[in-house]
């Protein structure tokens, strides 16, 4: 995946991809939107034969709001790149159609629809969408043995091209198999591309080395603000028992190294934790305890 520097003068115009439509961005940042992509397109065509007739080295840049699956680079939360391209407007049709094979494949994914989501998927990677590549090894390495192979191929291509998540499951593919020396380089790669977890994990690891304590099968699972408030949501909500979330934040108190992503973050949640495994957790205390997590 190409990271690129938005406000670098070498990219006079860019094509952003935001929720609420799409906008061309200039030299001077300033935007124009539009409501739909073929507007966009015509846009991109226009600027980028404007730069071309005066000799400019126009570079058209597209971007994605899928900050919330990874992050990484330097530009804004909200945004992560998808591709950088020259102003061949075929070489962009392309790619902003694996991305829309990619978010129509990511919806399928999230509605339980795997079957169907698995050759989206597929085309989206085999155009380079490294999303599509990273869900796609996911995807192929769950639904059975005898697919396991070909899911870690589409993992590596992912990683190698900078996506975090692949890098990190790659890493749990390799402690299932018990294999230390990739598990431990593909923390690494994680970790070094700004995984949330990996970060965590490769710090107690090495903690855990240096006392001489067990660390491979190190059980995983960070717990966030987020967690914390979904769990106890449900139990507002009755969909979980009071018992069921006792259980699950003595768990998390069990691994407290994996709780929060600092100490300062740690320090809040662990409180809150305790007193989730204390009996009695009624909605209203639920309800309490979700307002003191947002102080």
């Amino acid at each position: 995946m190409t990271q690129i520097q938005p406000e670098s003068d070498v990219r006079p115009y860019a094509v952003l991809r935001f929720s609420e439509g799409w906008r061309i961005v200039c030299r001077d940042w300033k935007a124009g939107r539009f409501a739909t992509l073929a507007q966009a397109v015509r846009a991109a065509e226009r600027l980028a034969g404007e730069a071309a007739a005066l000799g400019d080295q126009a570079c058209v840049l597209v971007q994605s709001p899928f900050g919330e699956l990874e992050r990484r680079g330097p530009e804004p939360a909200a945004w992560e790149t998808i591709m950088e391209a020259t102003p061949r407007i075929p070489e962009l049709r392309r790619q902003l159609e694996a991305v829309r094979l990619f978010n129509e494949a990511a919806r399928l994914d999230l509605e339980g629809q795997e079957a169907a989501a698995l050759p989206l998927y597929r085309r989206a990677a085999l155009m380079g969408q490294t999303y599509a590549q990273s869900n796609l090894g996911v995807l192929l390495t769950t639904v059975g043995g005898r697919w396991r192979a070909e899911g870690v191929r589409w993992l590596r291509r992912a990683a190698f091209a900078g996506n975090a998540t692949a890098a990190w499951n790659l890493a749990m593919e390799e402690r299932m198999s018990d294999n230390r020396a990739a598990y431990l380089r593909w923390v690494a790669v994680a970790a070094r591309l700004g995984h949330d977890e990996a970060l965590v994990v490769q710090a107690e690891i090495a903690r855990r080395r240096a006392a001489g304590e067990p660390w491979f099968m190190l059980k995983t699972g960070l717990v966030d603000v987020l967690d914390v408030a979904i769990e106890l949501d449900e139990v507002r909500e009755g969909e979980e028992t009071p018992e069921d979330a006792a259980e699950w934040a003595a768990g998390a108190i069990g691994r407290r190294w994996a709780v929060g992503l600092d100490p300062t973050e740690r320090a809040r949640l662990l409180p809150v934790l305790w007193e989730m495994t204390a009996p009695g957790l009624t909605a209203q205390r639920a309800t309490e305890l979700i307002y003191k997590l947002a102080v």
